[in-house]
């Protein structure tokens, strides 16, 4: 290889090094970095660290990653027609779980689907389904356990409002897991209704978000055995297990 070929690859590399996308993910991270360290005593949280046992890190850490372990076999379980590493699936989740930490709100869940479409190849509305999913089966698991909780705290004593919630958010959470298709299909007849009663069927943004429905419908696997859903049940309460013993 001569020296004009080593120039051009330099070039090359000093090009994407410096290019606009990436100066502005730089300036991104240095941002999420500075209110990160703005909001915490960085001396402070250093010397509680420091009096931490090992053990106990060591024992921290193998948990945090059975979690994410145990997060990424959930998504292998509801992809397994997709083909995807589950060594991709748990670098993924790690993505995920790390943004989950930094932004605000939450807004880290939406980087599954960010990943799932740069790493795994597949459709956003696929990853969006996913991430659905995971989180209904997490508010259906969630609502058991409070209403559970509740009884043995109050007893025959359990306010009746606090019952009633507790089942309806139950019920929709069991429904969105089990029935998802049914339910988007029923929420576009709806549209398709309203919108012809009161003339806006034609109006090109119904149109798309029409079609948003539909493709966002297709993009839900079917599960065709109870032995998947009874899986992803498992392994989400086993999620929650850990997560537990975790905090």
């Amino acid at each position: 290889m001569d020296n004009q070929d080593y120039g051009d690859i330099i070039e090359e590399r000093r090009k994407r090094i410096f290019s606009f996308r990436n100066l502005l993910f730089l300036i991104i991270s240095l941002v999420i970095i500075y209110f990160f360290l703005k909001q915490i005593d960085v001396a402070g949280t250093l010397t509680v660290i420091s009096n931490i046992k090992i053990s106990y890190i060591l024992i921290i850490f193998l948990l945090y990653c059975l979690s994410n372990y145990l997060k990424s076999l959930r998504f292998m379980l509801m992809l397994k027609d997709k083909q995807i590493k589950h060594s991709d699936m748990f670098t993924i989740v790690s993505y995920q779980n790390f943004f989950n930490l930094i932004l605000p709100a939450r807004t880290g869940e939406l980087t599954l689907i960010y990943y799932l479409k740069k790493i795994g190849g597949l459709r956003v509305s696929t990853g969006l389904h996913s991430l659905l999913l995971s989180r209904f089966m997490d508010l259906m698991v969630v609502a058991v356990i409070f209403i559970i909780s509740s009884y043995f705290y109050w007893g025959r004593a359990l306010p009746l409002p606090l019952l009633v919630i507790s089942l309806i958010i139950l019920s929709g959470s069991l429904l969105l897991v089990f029935r998802l298709g049914l339910m988007l299909n029923l929420a576009k007849k709806i549209i398709e209704t309203f919108t012809k009663l009161s003339g806006l069927r034609d109006k090109k943004i119904i149109q798309k978000g029409i079609d948003l429905v539909d493709k966002f419908r297709d993009a839900i696997p079917e599960y065709n055995s109870k032995t998947d859903y009874f899986l992803f049940i498992a392994v989400t309460v086993v999620i929650w297990i850990n997560f537990y013993i975790i905090f």
